[in-house]
């Protein structure tokens, strides 16, 4: 905001445009030209804006919009500055014709379409769930179950590989450190010996 005013005051800009609130600060000098796009709400509202125009006996002109359904505002206006403004229409202007462009979307029509958007993304949220349940049970892990595995992991377990010599001898009892017969192998209870080896995977 000060930057704007800086600028307009300066001369950079030749056109300042400013809100109701904006507009009860400007102080400027030697304004030759206001323009209320439409009836200002209050009287001293008025009277400042179109006063910067008529500041240490400068002169210059200000122009109010009125609608048909501001004129009781106007009125008010004229009472408490104690002179009647001159009305002037505007060439070729077709005052009866009502626009056909909305510019401002009326408050149920907003709602609705908060409403409407709401409903969309609810669907959508509930689509993407779906599909991610659905996604998780085709491609989720697999552990193929072979004969003899149970596997305890979502891996699938590789068992371990068993290679043994196939004998005819007698019981064995519980390995012991040692060496019989002279070659490392499981002593036997009996007379019969048979090494044997157990290979992990």
């Amino acid at each position: 905001r000060t930057d704007a005013l800086t600028s307009f005051k300066r001369g950079r800009c030749r056109v300042l445009v400013a809100t109701d609130v904006a507009a009860r600060g400007i102080d400027v000098e030697g304004l030759g030209l206001v323009v209320n796009f439409d009836v200002p709400q209050l009287s001293e509202d008025y009277i400042h804006r179109v006063g910067r125009t008529g500041r240490m006996d400068a002169t210059g002109e200000a122009y109010t919009l009125v609608s048909p359904n501001e004129e009781d505002t106007l009125r008010a206006i004229e009472r408490a500055i104690g002179t009647r403004l001159p009305r002037q229409k505007v060439p070729e202007f077709n005052y009866a014709k009502t626009p056909t462009e909305r510019f401002e979307v009326p408050l149920a029509d907003r709602i609705a379409a908060i409403r409407t958007r709401k409903a969309d993304e609810r669907v959508r949220a509930k689509a993407n769930v779906a599909r991610r349940a659905t996604s998780g049970i085709t491609a989720g892990p697999a552990a193929s179950v072979t004969a003899g595995q149970h596997p305890t992991s979502p891996r699938a377990v590789r068992p371990h590989r068993v290679t043994a010599k196939p004998f005819t001898g007698k019981s064995f009892s519980r390995p012991v450190s040692g060496r019989v017969n002279g070659t490392a192998g499981w002593r036997s209870t009996g007379s019969t010996t048979e090494p044997r080896s157990v290979q992990g995977a």
